[in-house]
Formats: structure tokens, C-alpha cells, sequence
């Protein structure tokens, strides 16, 4: 097949960022050490590089780069020439050989699932993930792609979102350069969650290490993420996974796969909101989860993660990602308080049961 275009998550690891991204090799180290985490398969960079290169589109990207970083300073010049990047990728055809087998790919994840017939598209930047600096959420991920051509776009919509305005700005503020700007992508198994969320395996408010913070909303975690809902806050003592705080965030919509493809927003309803997303097992077992995965990684933790409906305790239970936890380094450097993890004492009666 010439060039590795993509890897299973099986015969990945942290040791192979470079050619599957941050995202991906996390993905598969958790798989290595037993976690509960969705099947699927990383694009790798070989991919990316061969397609830019292959398409002759490489010269006109890094041409526009230059022209952005001569003013970064001007705002819609940097969104114009990250939008006529982003049009040029995706634009472009994919050549036939990267296109053969990464549909191979999408149609053996397909197949050997059973029960679901969509998959999630994740960005998984090489420069993703870093101790030093965090990229996460300013990469595309597409859901619930069903097609095959649908899968296709998707992964252009991906590739080029590693020039996002954003980002642009981003990297030149913290002095990385574009040639280390190469992006792999991670084909998963979409899950359909009945609820979903992070876990910090400190707290990132106040920096304690012997906390762990669940946040989680109905849905699709990309809800918390987007900023778009208030969620749930659990607090949980890391020695005794004990908790110590709840507050019931108020989940006016959540985000939901559709059947044709793709998700959409919708309502909740008021007995729902008022009602916490996790019953207190599942929190407790997410933070045993946590414990285990901070203590391979060496660090605290950032973790996503996603409880569906069907399979009986713990089996419902799914490991999204991980990531070094870098917003509490962040917020003692700028002195700022993260008011979307303060938690109030409530009764255990408040979780779903």
C-alpha cells in the first residue's frame, strides 16, 4: 500500500505522536492499558503530506502563511487568509491511492461494530496535546459521518482546520512554527451518549491534586466544550473517590446525533435539567478510571468521556480521550478563576438513579 496512511488504534501509542498526532496516540496507549475506549483507526500524517504534496497545494498554503504573519495583528486579513486556505483543502481532490485505503479503513470500522453505523472524524495535530501549551478544541472534529463521500469531506473539513484564524495566531504566539504543523486524524466508532463530559484528575480551580472534577451534560460533550451549556459539576475526593461537591448545572439543550447524520441541538426538558447526568456509581467509577490513567500518564489529567444507554454498569462507561491537564498551570500564571468549576454541597438524592 506504499506509505502507512493509517494505523489501528491497536498498534499505536504515546511513542507515536509524530506520525498520528497527540489525540491518536493517546487513544491508543489507553487502549493498551485496558481503558474502555471506542474502536477505530488514526490517518496519519504520511497522509496529510501526501496529499498537499501530491496536489501541488503545498507552495500556495505556506504563501498565504507568510502573508498572515506579516500583521497578525490584523484580525480579518487572518480570517480571510484562513478561509481561503481552508477552500483550497477542501477543494482539492483526494488522490486515489489515499483514498482507497482510508476508505478501507472507514468501512472495517463500520463493519466490525455492531450496532452502530456512523463514525466520529477527530483532528489529532502533531502539536496537540503539549505539556507546555494545549491546542485542544481548536481543531474540527465532525460527527456522526455515515457516507463514504460524506466521510471524505469530513476528513478535508479536518485536514483544514490546522489553519484555522485561531490557530494562526496561536502558534506564532507561542513561537511554534509550521513546520511542525502536521496533522493526523482519528476515525472512531460514534458513540449515540446519553450523557458525556471532561474529568480533571485535580481540581482546576485551585490546583488541588487530591480532587478529582467531573463536568458532564446531556448528549454530546461537545455541548461543555462549545461553552453552550452550564453542566453538571461533581467533585470527588481522589483517595476515597467520596464526594465532596455537586452542583446541578442547568443543561438547558444538549447536543444529539440525528439519523440521517451529523447532530443537532435540542431542548431538554425541565425534569431532566434539574436531575444530575451521572448516577453516583458511575461518577465514582470515571474517578477510579482517572486515578488509573493520571498514574500511567505521570500527570494530571484532562480526560473526555461518554456513558451510553443499552449495556449494564460499567460496560456503559467510555474513555473519548486524555490529554495533559494544562489549565491550572495556565490559570496560576494569569492569576484567573474558573467559575465553571465551582461546586456546592447537595444531597446524593440529586443523582440519577
Amino acid at each position: 500500500m506504499g506509505k502507512n496512511y493509517i494505523k489501528r488504534f491497536k498498534d499505536i501509542g504515546k511513542d507515536d505522536t509524530c506520525t498520528v498526532g497527540g489525540k491518536c496516540a493517546n487513544l491508543g496507549e489507553l487502549k493498551k492499558i485496558g481503558m474502555p475506549v471506542p474502536d477505530g483507526f488514526a490517518i496519519t500524517t504520511d497522509a496529510y503530506n501526501s496529499f498537499i504534496e501530491e496536489k501541488g497545494i503545498e507552495e500556495e498554503i505556506n504563501s498565504l502563511l507568510e502573508e498572515a504573519h506579516e500583521d497578525l495583528s490584523d484580525l480579518n486579513k487572518v480570517n480571510k487568509i484562513s478561509d481561503q486556505i481552508s477552500k483550497i483543502i477542501q477543494q482539492t481532490e483526494i488522490p486515489e491511492d489515499i483514498r482507497e485505503v482510508i476508505i478501507l479503513g472507514f468501512k472495517k470500522t463500520i463493519e466490525e461494530t455492531e450496532g452502530i453505523d456512523s463514525i466520529a472524524v477527530r483532528s489529532s495535530s502533531v502539536q496537540e496535546d503539549m505539556d507546555t501549551a494545549s491546542f485542544a478544541g481548536q481543531y474540527e472534529t465532525e460527527l456522526n459521518i455515515k457516507g463514504e463521500e460524506e466521510f471524505l469531506e469530513a476528513v478535508k473539513k479536518c485536514w483544514s482546520s490546522l489553519f484555522g484564524s485561531r490557530l494562526i495566531e496561536y502558534r506564532a504566539k507561542m513561537n511554534v512554527g509550521y513546520e511542525q504543523a502536521k496533522i493526523a486524524l482519528g476515525v472512531q466508532q460514534m458513540l449515540n451518549p446519553l450523557c458525556a463530559g471532561i474529568m480533571f484528575t485535580l481540581n482546576p480551580a485551585t490546583g488541588n491534586p487530591n480532587q478529582i472534577l467531573i463536568e458532564a451534560t446531556w448528549g454530546q460533550g461537545e455541548s461543555i466544550v462549545s461553552g453552550s451549556v452550564i453542566p453538571d459539576s461533581i467533585l470527588l475526593n481522589k483517595n476515597t473517590l467520596c464526594i465532596e461537591g455537586l452542583h446541578i448545572g442547568s443543561k438547558a439543550t444538549c447536543t444529539v446525533v440525528t439519523e440521517e447524520g451529523g447532530v443537532r441541538e435540542e431542548e431538554v426538558d425541565e425534569e431532566r435539567r434539574n436531575k444530575c447526568c451521572l448516577t453516583q456509581r458511575e461518577a465514582q467509577y470515571l474517578g477510579e478510571l482517572g486515578k488509573k490513567i493520571e498514574d500511567h500518564y505521570g500527570t494530571p489529567q484532562d480526560i473526555e468521556w461518554a456513558v451510553i444507554e443499552g449495556p449494564e454498569y460499567p460496560d456503559n462507561i467510555f474513555i473519548l480521550q486524555t490529554r495533559a491537564e494544562t489549565s491550572w498551570s495556565q490559570k496560576e500564571e494569569e492569576k484567573k478563576e474558573d467559575k465553571r468549576s465551582e461546586t456546592a454541597k447537595k444531597l446524593a438524592s440529586s443523582f440519577r438513579f
